[in-house]
């Protein structure tokens, strides 16, 4: 994709405003210390409100299964899915994923995924991958986690 084929794309130029900085958050901005899992109760409003503040995107992390030894509860809402309730609720802020762990995604389908959110969001979706950090989720999807990027 060339640079000028960029600057038309929306999320591009939300990220990427000439001379001047811009600012994100990632979502979920919740804290579930005596729950086993975050909600989903206040985020769309807090995407709403992100939007309406000028903030330049809203980014899901993917984080397949809660590894104790990480020492938090990582993301257990599915990015896409989320991304795509939000792209409903928002109009000009961009949205991304934090690196979506690529070895555990079928990649065609994962191209039809973020396809279909480009397009629910008139081109705000912005596609950050990985090769993933936890090695205790690969042998749940019978992947080496040694030889994930091969």
């Amino acid at each position: 994709m060339s640079a000028a084929s960029l600057s038309r794309h929306p999320g591009y130029r939300s990220l990427f405003a000439p001379k001047a900085l811009t600012l994100g958050l990632i979502m979920p901005l919740e804290t579930y210390p005596d729950a086993p899992a975050p909600t989903m109760r206040g985020h769309m409003a807090a995407a709403v409100a992100a939007d309406a503040a000028g903030l330049s995107a809203l980014w899901m992390r993917d984080v397949p299964f809660y590894d104790p030894g990480y020492g938090d509860a990582g993301q257990v809402f599915e990015p896409l899915t989320y991304l795509a309730a939000i792209a409903s609720v928002t109009t000009s802020i961009a949205l991304g994923t934090a690196g979506i762990v690529l070895p555990l995604r079928e990649p065609k389908l994962l191209a039809k995924q973020v396809a279909t959110v480009d397009q629910l969001s008139a081109g705000r979706m912005m596609l950050g991958l990985s090769s993933g950090d936890r090695p205790s989720e690969y042998p749940l999807f019978g992947i080496d986690f040694a030889t994930r990027g091969e």
